[in-house]
């Protein structure tokens, strides 16, 4: 049988180390190294004074989504000390809480999936590590078959593979299959929707209520083939907003009020604020929140087409329902 992939970087070699949200972790054949934090991997946890199992103790009951995230990352660094020591009974249990317990951010790394999946398969490893090689072996098909729509379904595969002498088993790769076709699905599915996701996640910023974005998808007769900006700015106005459509050079962008929706190329994404000369743009696909560069204001390169709920004074003005654009292919 011949795999189809989705991306060749997603496959993660059995030798491959693992890095994601500021963690780097072990190698197939090591599992003791130290967690490494990046620099800026998150600001609360470089400056806690407290042992990751104290930081545990102290916030798992915060009401803060961002606090939360931090306290998944305690209890993977604290799983990772116990991995360290040689306590991988230990650290599968940690490994398993964070990942149970798990009240932080759904954002998704496109490499390495969420936190409470990272937590769920190094928790795996565990048990690998332990020398409990059956028991592995179907924690890490359990794995394929429940979690189809993460990117670690690739290293589950390899180390199956590697549990069984280096050969590859037809059911597995059967699995890995089912699971590919899925993601491909999936990616279809969420391309198309990107605008209804941009703008559930800017209505509560705008003063109105939530609303899920498969209702706004209906409202924006969102197709496989994605949503075009006429019928997005339609869902905007019955939804009570006063949304105009303008394509904007740099100087306009930078002044624009926010949040306001962008497409870039086909597909949209939802600029949120301004900070420190970056744009804090969300993207639907990772619901991810990420800076990027704001253009200077002489680029007489640049040009955005956006959706945007203020009108500005500029200078360049193109009413979407005259040339409308269907957003969908790229992520």
């Amino acid at each position: 049988m011949k795999l189809r992939t989705i991306t060749a970087t997603v496959a993660l070699a059995v030798g491959a180390g693992i890095l994601a949200f500021g963690w780097s972790r072990w190698s197939h054949h090591d599992a003791t190294r130290p967690p490494v934090v990046t620099v800026d991997a998150d600001p609360l946890l470089q400056t806690m004074k407290d042992s990751p199992k104290e930081f545990v103790a102290r916030n798992e009951m915060s009401n803060d989504k961002q606090v939360q995230t931090v306290v998944t990352r305690a209890r993977m660094t604290a799983a990772f000390n116990d991995a360290e020591k040689g306590d991988y009974s230990s650290a599968r249990a940690e490994f398993l809480n964070a990942s149970l317990k798990h009240k932080g951010s759904d954002a998704m790394n496109p490499d390495f999936g969420t936190l409470p999946e990272q937590a769920a398969y190094q928790a795996i490893v565990c048990l690998e590590a332990e020398g409990k090689k059956v028991e592995a072996a179907a924690e890490y098909r359990k794995f394929m078959r429940e979690r189809q729509l993460s990117p670690l379904i690739h290293a589950c595969f390899r180390r199956l593979e590697h549990l069984n002498g280096d050969k590859v088993d037809s059911r597995d790769e059967a699995a890995l299959q089912d699971a590919v076709d899925a993601q491909e699905k999936e990616i279809r599915f969420q391309t198309s929707v990107c605008g209804p996701k941009c703008l559930e996640k800017i209505l509560p910023l705008l003063g109105k209520d939530p609303v899920g974005y498969r209702e706004l998808a209906k409202l924006c007769r969102t197709t496989d083939q994605g949503t075009t900006l006429a019928d997005l700015k339609s869902a905007c106005e019955s939804l009570g907003l006063k949304p105009v459509g303008f394509e904007l050079n740099a100087k306009d962008f930078t002044e624009l009020k926010n949040p306001f929706i962008w497409l870039q190329a086909d597909h949209y994404v939802a600029v949120l604020g301004f900070k420190n000369g970056k744009a804090i743009v969300y993207n639907p696909i990772y619901k991810t929140e990420e800076e990027r560069p704001l253009p200077k204001a002489d680029d007489s390169n640049f040009r955005a087409t956006v959706l945007a709920f203020e009108i500005p004074t500029i200078d360049l003005v193109s009413d979407v329902k005259q040339a409308p654009v269907v957003a969908s292919k790229k992520s």
